[in-house]
């Protein structure tokens, strides 16, 4: 009897310790994709026409050859908000022309904020 009780709490203690490994691990996941999910920026058709697609969407100057995509945060990105133009927010439907930064906008580490709030979007 002494032995089939010690079988059964050492097979409880096993359980425990794997169920406390499964759950951290889980929680672990979900927290790395919170924090390095970010959403590529796009132009609707007004202001994506033309050479206007070449220009930037915070300052609005010509981009020339140095185009950097933009990016939005999570907050900004989520659910159907990815869908809506960075510059002047309306719909941009099945024409999704992504926006870009110029250098200046973009320089060193300022690539990975996001354009509309300016909160960090790895």
């Amino acid at each position: 009897m002494k032995r089939f009780l010690t079988i059964i709490i050492s097979t409880a203690a096993v359980l425990a310790f794997a169920a406390a490994c499964w759950f951290n691990s889980q929680t672990t996941v979900v927290a790395q994709d919170e924090y390095t999910m970010h959403y590529s920026a796009y132009l609707c058709s007004n202001c994506g026409f033309g050479n206007k697609k070449d220009n930037c969407c915070k300052c609005g100057r010509w981009c020339g050859s140095t185009k950097i995509p933009a990016r939005l945060c999570n907050d900004c990105g989520f659910g159907n908000r990815k869908d809506y133009c960075v510059k002047c927010g309306k719909w941009c439907g099945s024409t999704k022309i992504p926006a870009v930064l110029c250098n200046d906008c973009g320089f060193g580490n300022r690539k990975d904020n996001c354009c509309k709030c300016g909160k960090w979007a790895p």
